[in-house]
């Protein structure tokens, strides 16, 4: 079934550390964690234990990482961060 840290180990080597594009509708983010998501977070000082307890809490538990084969947890839990989890699962769904 889904791994947690493993699919983080991925996640977070794909997202990097701070960045700030202009072209990033996210703007200031830093671990894939962005100000717009997160307005009230401060984004330079998120350290990478913060930013996995947040991936945790607001996506992996949200679509139920763990109940999924490791492949497709991936793939979940990465739609999730990009979309959102509530499309994440219609995508999954309609699949």
């Amino acid at each position: 079934m889904g791994d947690f840290t493993q699919c983080m180990t991925v996640i977070l080597a794909e997202e990097g550390g701070l960045a700030n594009h202009r072209r990033d509708p996210g703007g200031l983010t830093k671990f894939g964690i962005s100000q717009r998501a997160y307005p009230n977070l401060d984004i330079q000082s998120l350290t990478i234990d913060q930013a996995k307890a947040i991936y945790k809490r607001d996506y992996w538990d949200e679509i139920n990482g763990n109940q999924f084969p490791k492949g497709l947890a991936l793939l979940l839990l990465d739609c999730a961060i990009n979309q959102g989890p509530v499309t994440a699962i219609k995508l999954l769904q309609a699949a």
